[in-house]
């Protein structure tokens, strides 16, 4: 092999690998804009987890009210028990009145039926979440390493690239030097 020819495959070697690197670079531009979108997605997650647990405050503060008035309505039924034992003539009045009482009661008792399992669809969504941030994480590692890898390869290449340049320069100077002396 002549020199030309040995400078003409060095030239298409190094012109292969600034064609590698220009790839191996966009490559890890979609990964760097992949993981910039899941980090936009992880904190829309944590937005969300946010507003489920001041639902959930919301639904517990409801809680206690509902609560509070089954005390009030205890009470009620308490005072309507005594007004009974000293008002014999109001017994039908009374009788009325603990029917109403029950079927508040009773609303109430669904109400805080409803609460629950809507409790436990919230406690459901939020298991959910956590298992797709935590893939989300598991994902984002990965990214992370790979565009580690990434730029350790175009650390590598560009390493052999200088190499390659000062060898050519080398052989360009020793071309140069044997085309004077065979003058």
């Amino acid at each position: 092999m002549t020199n030309e020819e040995f400078q003409k495959a060095m030239l298409t070697g190094l012109e292969n690998l600034n064609g590698g690197q220009k790839q191996l670079e966009a490559r890890l531009g979609r990964v760097e804009t992949g993981q910039k979108q899941l980090e936009i997605g992880q904190k829309q997650l944590e937005a969300g987890q946010k507003q489920l647990d001041t639902r959930l405050g919301q639904v517990e503060t409801g809680q206690k009210q509902l609560e509070a008035r089954l005390g009030r309505v205890e009470t009620g039924q308490k005072q309507l028990e005594v007004r009974l034992g000293r008002v014999e003539t109001g017994q039908k009045q009374l009788e009325a009145g603990q029917k109403q009482l029950d079927t508040r009661l009773g609303r109430v008792e669904t109400g805080q039926k409803q609460l629950e399992e809507r409790l436990g669809h919230v406690e459901t969504g939020q298991d959910k979440i956590q298992k797709t941030v935590a893939v989300i994480m598991e994902q984002t590692a990965e990214l992370t390493e790979f565009r580690q890898e990434m730029r350790q390869m175009l650390r590598d290449i560009r390493a052999v690239m200088v190499k390659l340049e000062m060898a050519t320069a080398d052989n360009r100077r020793e071309i140069t030097i044997l085309k004077a002396s065979s003058q």
